[in-house]
């Protein structure tokens, strides 16, 4: 089959650019020809600019005259960081033109997904017809879609039943996402696996690369900037006698001393979890390759954005790793044999609903 995927592509997010190539890759290994539908548009490209005005000025006078000062020391790293990204996505990703008036009648299939397509937060505060299939001549499906936070407003509960019609198959990534449509639509709403989880532990391993540490290392993703998550791995790093390596999803000056990566493009992203000692993550795809790569690991400081982790670690049975507060010892043991069985079981529900959809 030839098929297309639409989703966020193109934002120089690990999570979002690594969950369409993981989706990619898997379908290519099915014996599909697969490409990646280069739809960019301005509500997601407007914060990954190479230089863009706005990482030098700001309405807010005290904000104004930080970004004044700090930009100039971020400015190169903020470059390669933008590059490191585009060419993931230019030599990585089967990239097909975006046509607005294009009914894409030469595919077979466009699957949406996954990742937060129907997050209105990042949508421009309303849905996308795009990523609902609105206007195609082929099948189209979701796969994994999702949301966060998980709600809906009274105005999107009236939008989405109309534009669920457009889908001929759904399935999301949450639970809790897939009981707030179903009495939306006439159609079954499946739960799978976030696309990265398609892939085996061997899939990514082929796929990194050395990293440059000699001593072992605790590694700290921090998404959500959050004070709790760096303190933990700061704590678990003195109980373990190893460095804490920091990686960060937004750019700031950093102190002294302190080893933070803030330009990894996204295999260095998934290399530096592969050699980690510990991983504490307070991001959803941070937990996914934790779990995938085997590590000890807590997720910390998600407060309402954590429902993500949540329902996985739950499904995995590793809810212990999802921490309220921080915790003063390191928890190395989790028996991975069960949990690459439970993973088994859910990748083996999302392969049956893909092979399904070829059948439409």
């Amino acid at each position: 089959m030839r098929i297309g995927i639409l989703t966020f592509h193109c934002a120089h997010n690990y999570g979002a650019m690594l969950q369409c190539y993981a989706l990619q890759e898997y379908l290519v290994a099915q014996g599909h020809e697969v490409s990646v539908v280069d739809y960019r548009p301005d509500y997601l490209t407007h914060g990954y600019v190479r230089h863009a005005l706005h990482h030098w000025i700001s309405r807010n006078p005290l904000r104004a005259v930080k970004r004044l000062l700090t930009e100039p020391f971020l400015y190169r790293t903020r470059g390669k960081r933008w590059d490191g990204f585009d060419r993931f996505m230019r030599t990585k990703l089967h990239l097909t033109p975006y046509h607005p008036a294009s009914d894409y009648v030469n595919f077979d299939l466009i699957i949406v997904g996954s990742d937060q397509i129907w997050s209105t937060r990042l949508t421009g505060e309303k849905f996308d017809p795009v990523f609902f299939g609105k206007g195609l001549a082929c099948r189209s499906v979701s796969y994994a879609a999702s949301m966060s936070p998980c709600c809906l407003s009274a105005d999107e509960r009236k939008a989405l039943p109309e534009l669920l019609r457009n889908l001929d198959a759904l399935s999301v990534r949450e639970a809790e996402l897939a009981e707030m449509i179903r009495p939306l639509t006439e159609k079954e709403v499946r739960v799978v696996c976030d696309p990265v989880l398609l892939l085996t532990y061997e899939e990514w391993e082929r796929r990194c690369i050395p990293v440059k540490r000699n001593r072992p290392y605790v590694l700290c993703y921090n998404l959500m900037r959050s004070e709790a998550c760096m303190k933990q791995a700061r704590e678990t790093g003195k109980e373990l006698g190893c460095e804490v390596v920091e990686i960060t999803a937004i750019l700031r000056l950093t102190k002294p001393g302190k080893y933070c990566l803030q330009a990894l493009d996204p295999i260095s992203f998934i290399s530096y979890f592969k050699e980690a000692t510990f991983v504490v993550t307070s991001s959803f795809h941070g937990t996914v390759f934790s779990v995938l790569f085997h590590k000890p690991f807590y997720v910390v400081g998600m407060g309402n954005l954590g429902g993500r982790s949540a329902a996985l670690l739950e499904r995995l049975e590793l809810k212990d790793r999802l921490l309220e507060q921080t915790s003063g010892r390191a928890s190395l043991k989790i028996d991975y044999a069960k949990v690459d069985r439970l993973l088994a079981e859910f990748r083996k529900e999302a392969v049956k609903y893909l092979d399904n959809i070829e059948r439409l």
